[in-house]
């Protein structure tokens, strides 16, 4: 099995030269994620509940229970606090802009990965390619955890694979915060080292558990539940709505839908050469992908960007089994048939991202109605007012309280469900009503049908040149 330090392999040059190659790539992938995060004035519905842990902790000082964990959104506090937080868009730029610069540290950590094990140039390729992904260029102008995660995983294993210190069990721990699943990576290593070893890691464990005491004991005291994640209540859901061997079937049917996303991601090339990697030249590192085991046993979209963390880790395994393939007897010099199969890669790569790159500039929850919504209520509501709508946008910009519209409900009683729920408005959007909760098309309809013209008040309409952004905001009637 290789140890972490093998001997760096491939082309050198030198060190001043790899550098200033190195900023080469950096400068412009951090200008395009400035770039693209300033022109992002929209958030996803995972982004909400993460700036609504930031913004209750800066104007409240408390941080409240959420299935979310809370280290992306004490991340976000850092800079906000010097800020004002309790503007919206102060905020949303704030997380915006920090995800710009961590998916370029994303790079820069990437190349310090892969340098030592395959050469500066391999190294700088891995780099570039995290640096310009499409799926990472997304993830970077957005507010969601996934670049501040990846960021504090690679750290901590970059830490780890020298020694496994105190030093890497904060950053371990800290990873932890943002995804729980960081613990499958950390408990694995602390095995491996007590198995190599003969000797148990104490401050690298007692460093993690700094981190993962205090977050159970918030979990148990919030909610009630003994847990190491908000997330366990996922698998409690799959296991609900999937018993027996139903959940196997929801487990096998995941998984087909999940790996092919990676060669979507970088190309099949790379991705079987990655596979190859991890059979031939497995080492420690292998336990950073023990991440992605729960992954599957969970009721969710199996998305891309589940993948993204890892990549680094990943192309560490393709350029591995790459390399394996590259010291078999045949013919031709070790240069030409690299270059081979760089060009093999490569073409790969270039068939899996072509139809990426429209979606680094599109943004599928720019719901225009939804926020100008929001910020026309934000005149209107308290903190404590609560909105009925089906994604939570209008509450953010607003700056209220939220509950979701259920399924299987008429319009009428959609209105009598919300009122009970303690709701003040409605928000009923033309897009979402079309695609996602058509109950609510009576809602659209003027004058309102008789059954609710009594029940809610018309009190704002926002129309737009895109029907779909349509918005009415109604007053429920007590």
């Amino acid at each position: 099995m290789l140890a972490s330090t093998t001997p760096s392999r491939g082309y050198g040059v030198s060190a001043r030269r790899d550098w200033t190659a190195l900023l080469l790539v950096l400068l412009p992938a951090l200008g395009l994620r400035l770039w693209l995060a300033a022109n992002n004035a929209f958030l996803s519905v995972d982004a909400v509940f993460y700036l609504d842990q930031t913004a209750r902790l800066l104007s409240q000082g408390q941080l409240p229970h959420s299935c979310f964990p809370p280290g992306w959104p004490l991340l976000v506090a850092g800079p906000a606090v010097f800020l004002d937080a309790g503007d919206p868009a102060i905020l949303l730029r704030t997380a915006h802009y920090a995800n710009a610069v961590l998916g370029t540290l994303f790079a820069l950590l990437t190349y310090l990965l892969i340098r030592p094990r395959l050469g500066a140039w391999p190294a700088l390729g891995a780099a570039a390619l995290v640096a310009f992904l499409p799926e990472t260029l997304v993830l970077s102008k957005t507010a969601l955890s996934e670049m501040s995660y990846a960021c504090a995983l690679l750290g901590a294993w970059l830490l780890a694979r020298r020694r496994l210190d105190w030093r890497a069990g904060l950053l371990f721990g800290f990873a932890y915060l943002i995804r729980p699943e960081a613990l499958f990576a950390a408990t694995g290593l602390a095995l491996y080292h007590f198995w190599r070893e003969r000797r148990a890691p104490w401050a690298f464990g007692f460093t993690v558990l700094a981190s993962v005491v205090p977050y159970v004991v918030f979990l148990k005291v919030t909610s009630g539940v003994l847990s190491l994640s908000g997330k366990s209540v996922a698998i409690s859901l799959s296991l609900a709505a999937h018993p027996g061997l139903d959940y196997v079937g929801l487990v096998v049917r995941n998984l087909g839908i999940f790996l092919p996303r990676l060669p979507g991601l970088i190309g099949w090339p790379l991705a079987l050469a990655a596979v190859l990697g991890m059979v031939v030249r497995r080492g420690r590192w292998l336990w950073m992908l023990a991440p992605m085991l729960p992954i599957p046993f969970i009721i969710n979209p199996m998305v891309v960007r589940f993948w993204a963390p890892y990549l680094p880790f990943l192309l560490l395994a393709a350029g591995e089994g790459l390399w394996w393939i590259l010291q078999w007897p045949l013919p031709g010099r070790i240069r030409m048939r690299g270059a081979v199969l760089g060009f093999i890669c490569l073409g790969g790569l270039a068939l899996a991202v072509t139809d990426d790159f429209p979606w680094v500039m599109r943004n599928t929850e720019a719901y225009h109605g939804l926020k100008d919504g929001g910020l026309w209520l934000r005149e209107h509501v308290e903190p404590d007012t609560v909105i009925a709508a089906y994604k939570p946008y209008t509450s953010y910009w607003a700056g209220c309280a939220f509950i979701k519209y259920p399924a299987n409900l008429r319009a009428v009683e959609l209105v009598a469900w919300a009122r009970n729920g303690g709701a003040e408005y409605m928000i009923v959007n033309v897009g979402v009503v079309h695609s996602l909760v058509p109950a609510l098309d009576p809602l659209l309809a003027s004058p309102l049908p008789p059954d609710l013209q009594k029940r809610v008040t018309l009190v704002q309409l926002l129309r737009y040149d895109v029907v779909s952004h349509n918005t009415a905001i109604y007053r429920i009637e007590r």
